[in-house]
């Protein structure tokens, strides 16, 4: 049987920023972080939608929703957790 595959997009929620991180089959540590993030204090959140949406639409979608697409925006995040 064939594992399905998804997106992982990172939300910035206090600054309307996302990143389109990754295609993964396996979320754990992606949504580990983030609740990482959050626990810290972070207004931050994720989303994993199926791999068969384009990483076009759904860039376009977010920015009609007054997101800007912010390249290492997640790695940024994380290493700012880490100096905390």
């Amino acid at each position: 049987m064939m594992q399905k595959s998804f997106w992982e997009i990172f939300y910035d929620d206090d600054n309307y920023q996302f990143e389109v991180v990754r295609i993964s089959q396996d979320d754990t540590e992606f949504t580990f972080r983030v609740c990482e993030l959050k626990r810290s204090g972070k207004n931050v959140s994720c989303n994993t939608p199926p791999s068969t949406v384009s990483k076009e639409d759904m860039v376009e979608d977010m920015k009609s929703n007054g997101y800007k697409h912010i390249d290492g925006l997640y790695e940024r995040a994380i290493a700012h957790l880490h100096t905390e």
